[in-house]
């Protein structure tokens, strides 16, 4: 599992493979440099712009006993590897 990160546009994504990934991560550079060329600069935010392997995602635990006194169940997550 893969991710990109575009903080002015998309937002987080995940993806299947590397290279969708990264392809995507190449369009939203070039969305971005036609910005800059048509606006006269680059966005603040072009930096932030990433992809990457996602290591580890949240789950939910089972949790079999309230945590409450008046028998409210709550749910809980932890980290684990894809």
């Amino acid at each position: 599992m893969y991710f990109v990160h575009d903080p002015n546009g998309y937002g987080f994504q995940l993806y299947d493979s590397e290279d969708d990934a990264k392809e995507m991560a190449e369009e939203i550079l070039a969305m971005e440099r036609d910005d800059a060329l048509n606006e006269g600069e680059w966005s603040d935010d072009i930096s932030y712009v990433c992809w990457g392997k996602v290591i580890e995602k949240a789950i939910t635990l089972d949790i079999d006993e309230p945590l409450d006194e008046d028998g409210t169940l709550y749910i809980d997550y932890d980290l684990r590897k894809v």
